[in-house]
């Protein structure tokens, strides 16, 4: 089981880091097992995360600069745990929902087109978690919003940009 940060897999735009990946895949094939994992847009934990604009940043850079280019309502913003700060994506946002349905295709493909030892990674997956929304991709927005009132204008999740997350996971 492993919970991936999206900067770990894309590092620039389209280009994804499958090192990790592919080893949670062989190692499960070399050990008879199966792999279950999910996709974090937002970890309160530091290591290895880009700093940005006095916030840590859990998705790609590219992705952060591609929504604050977008309209101020569109943008993502930063919330404060503790003594660190954090980016939080504009879940709504079109480069957002364009990127994360980009990730799972890749994704996906990786999983349907890479083997080991004969068999396909795809037939050792037990879940593929619909992590990606949310504090630790748990789907809840406890410490950044826990009020509607606590979103910025306009980024607050819509009933359909949650739908698009799940339907490109799934």
């Amino acid at each position: 089981y492993k919970r991936f940060n999206w900067f770990e897999l894309e590092t620039t735009q389209g280009n994804y880091q499958w090192a990790t990946f592919d080893q949670m895949f062989i190692d499960a094939i070399d050990n008879g097992q199966t792999v279950s994992w999910g996709v974090m847009t937002i970890n309160p934990n530091t290591d290895g995360r880009a700093f940005v604009g006095g916030a840590y940043l859990n998705y790609p850079t590219y992705l952060h600069t591609l929504m604050q280019a977008e309209a101020a309502n569109s943008r993502d913003w930063t919330y404060t745990d503790g003594p660190n700060s954090f980016w939080v994506p504009n879940w709504n946002s079109p480069n957002f929902l364009a990127r994360t349905k980009a990730l799972y295709d890749a994704l996906y493909n990786r999983m349907n087109t890479q083997s080991h030892n004969g068999i396909l990674f795809k037939n050792v997956v037990d879940v593929v978690e619909v992590r990606h929304y949310g504090q630790w991709g748990e789907w809840h927005s406890v410490g950044y919003a826990s009020q509607p009132s606590d979103y910025p204008t306009g980024r607050q999740p819509t009933v359909p940009a949650l739908d698009s997350i799940i339907s490109y996971i799934v």
